[in-house]
């Protein structure tokens, strides 16, 4: 008997360990804020192909500009495909140029004591120097080092200090301050990272944002202007912080339960991925408790599969080659009347991938926006390449993502959600809720 309730309690521990595993991810914070009015930021930037391996540094911003009851518009600007602007930092202010990041946590800046790496000591990229604000505080010296998915290694120590977004002005901001950087990506002068609440980074502008209660909603939404390309690149586009911009984009945010892949990014349960000839992808789920997820980031430029969804894919509707062996895959520029739509079903909700989003023309080549590599055990993303074409926003403190239809000049974007599914996606966000409960309440029974 003594044996049977040793073993018994030994299962349960066990049980612990994967439901404390499948539940911790989703514990995200419901405090709402006490503004009475969201602030919103709008930020204008323009994008350059990130398969560029130049990227010189973009013309000064224009000065801000009231847009309508606190929207404040900058000017644009270029950079590596990703959306970008100016923000101040320090006492006096200081101008840098940093990426919006929802595909990291760390806000760092370049430090004027950068020596380590290959993106030290540029001339033409702004650094920051403590001794210069008089408002900076050190806060950890011990060197924090930090790898992203391209490869990029950074390693800083820790400060605080004024950060300012569009006027909008974070006493207090922790921040990063890099003194090696090494990437085979060309970078500014940093980056914000925009991970989702539950992701524990003191550096974080949206913690702060919301201890200071800055804005009622909070939200982080992307547009890319895709009437405006050049070679296939977004030129313009605009971040707005705080909530959304209707302008935008037309009809209603549809909106998917976001959940935590890889313990740190924001993403979507993927159901599967339909061919042109009606066969399915399905995505290998990685443990009994979590659906398959698929990454939904602003850092990167392309969509990504793991291999066996990739080739696949690539066969029926591209047979696209990797013409310099860094993932870029390239069709003939013929076949592109033979292109048909590929259905990605998001949370049981069928969107259509059109021929149109699905490659750019650059030059003579036809480049798909999918690429791939061979890592293992690696978790779709959807990049660039698909939130270019939908509006897309971020939801903290309600921890999901809404799509839209963008609004562009030519009304070329195609609405994202077919009819018959938005029954199906609320019942899909209840079961996920009530999924969520029952692990919950079988966590606290045994543990």
């Amino acid at each position: 008997m003594v044996m049977a309730r040793l073993l018994l309690r030994i299962a349960s521990l066990a049980i612990c360990v994967v439901l404390s595993n499948a539940f911790y991810p989703k514990d995200i914070s419901r405090l709402s804020s006490k503004s009475p009015d969201s602030f919103n930021i709008q930020v204008k930037v323009a994008t350059m192909g990130r398969m560029s391996q130049i990227v010189n540094r973009a013309p000064s911003l224009t000065g801000a500009r009231m847009v309508d009851n606190g929207i404040v518009s900058l000017g644009s600007m270029a950079a590596a495909q990703i959306l970008v602007s100016t923000i101040q930092v320090g006492t006096p202010p200081k101008d840098f140029v940093v990426h919006f990041d929802t595909g990291s946590a760390v806000f760092w800046l370049r430090s004027n004591a950068c020596v380590g790496g290959n993106n030290c000591g540029q001339p033409t990229m702004a650094t920051f120097t403590p001794s210069s604000s008089s408002s900076f505080s050190l806060v950890n010296s011990t060197y924090k080092p930090f790898t992203y998915a391209d490869g990029t290694a950074v390693t800083c120590n820790v400060g605080q200090d004024i950060l300012s977004i569009g006027g909008l002005s974070i006493p207090n901001q922790q921040l990063c301050l890099a003194n090696s950087i090494t990437s085979n990506t060309p970078l500014h002068d940093g980056i914000i990272g925009l991970a989702p609440p539950s992701v524990m980074e003191p550096t974080s502008v949206f913690s702060m944002l919301d201890t200071n209660k800055a804005f009622a909603a909070s939200q982080v939404s992307f547009w890319y202007n895709s009437s405006s390309l050049v070679d296939g690149h977004v030129q313009s586009g605009v971040v707005t912080v705080g909530g959304v911009d209707p302008s935008l984009f037309k009809g209603d945010i549809r909106w998917f339960p976001a959940m935590l892949a890889n313990g740190r990014h924001w993403s979507i349960p993927l159901t599967n991925i339909t061919l042109r000839d009606g066969s399915k992808i399905v995505p290998t789920q990685k443990d009994l408790f979590s659906p398959p997820l698929i990454i939904i980031d602003s850092g990167s430029t392309y969509n990504f599969l793991p291999r066996f969804m990739f080739d696949p894919l690539n066969a029926i509707h591209f047979q696209a080659k990797d013409i310099d062996g860094t993932g870029t895959y390239a069709f003939d520029c013929n076949a592109v009347p033979n292109l048909s739509p590929i259905i990605l079903t998001l949370a049981g909700v069928d969107i259509k991938i059109m021929p149109e989003e699905q490659y750019f023309k650059f030059r003579q080549y036809c480049i798909i926006l999918f690429t791939t590599s061979d890592r293992p055990n690696s978790t779709p993303l959807l990049g660039v390449g698909f939130m270019r074409f939908r509006y897309t926003v971020f939801d903290h403190k309600k921890f999901k993502i809404g799509f839209s239809t963008t609004q562009t000049g030519n009304d070329a974007a195609v609405a994202i959600v077919s009819p018959k599914s938005r029954n199906h996606s609320e019942r899909s966000r209840v079961y996920s809720l009530t999924v969520l409960t029952l692990l919950a309440a079988g966590y606290l029974f045994l543990c």
